[in-house]
């Protein structure tokens, strides 16, 4: 059999290769049935589990409809904000941390010597070391304090610490900025 398709256009005939038929259903070995049997009240738990689901994917769904008019109506107010970036305002405070973020003695620790070792390379002109490339050497310096001595030196700033994480557990997180910064130092970068 000639097939003039495209790969064919060098002026020679091709073969059209034909695959074998899947046969009926009938001719597949058949599979044995693993329903597994349930008791009656293992049956009984499984509805009223599904009812619990299907009741409370009613209410979430009640609710969402609640906040989305609630948003409606704060459009009308202010016409210039859209109504799901104002939807979407409403339901950011639900994704932050409830916690407030505990500040360690540690944590203050190394942030006092990364700052300290950074003040001498900036006026270098060089670039500033990370946390994580300094741990080691703070680690052994802190493994030499007592407790008293960590308490004392770091009180300060575990008070400058827990108000920078509470004003961070306050602003907006807006994701859409944070991935242009990313994008645009990667291609500076690059």
């Amino acid at each position: 059999m000639a097939y003039n398709g495209p790969e064919c256009y060098g002026g020679g005939e091709c073969q059209v290769v034909v695959s074998k038929k899947r046969g009926p259903l009938s001719d597949q070995a058949e599979k044995p049935a693993t329903k597994k049997s349930r008791t009656p009240a293992e049956i009984k738990t499984l509805s009223r589990r599904r009812d619990e689901e299907k009741e409370y994917s009613a209410k979430v769904y009640a609710l969402q409809d609640k906040i989305y008019k609630m948003a409606e109506k704060l459009h009308a107010e202010y016409s210039h904000h859209a109504t799901d970036k104002i939807y979407h305002a409403i339901l950011q405070t639900s994704r932050k941390s409830l916690e407030k973020c505990n500040v360690s003695t540690w944590n203050a620790f190394q942030s006092i010597k990364v700052e300290e070792l950074n003040k001498t390379r900036i006026d270098a002109g060089e670039l500033k070391y990370r946390t994580h490339e300094l741990a080691l050497l703070i680690k052994e310096s802190w493994d030499n304090m007592s407790t008293e001595e960590k308490s004392s030196v770091m009180r300060d700033k575990i008070e400058v610490l827990a108000s920078i994480c509470e004003q961070q557990a306050k602003t907006p997180q807006n994701s859409t900025l944070s991935a242009f910064h990313d994008a645009s130092k990667n291609i500076k970068n690059i």
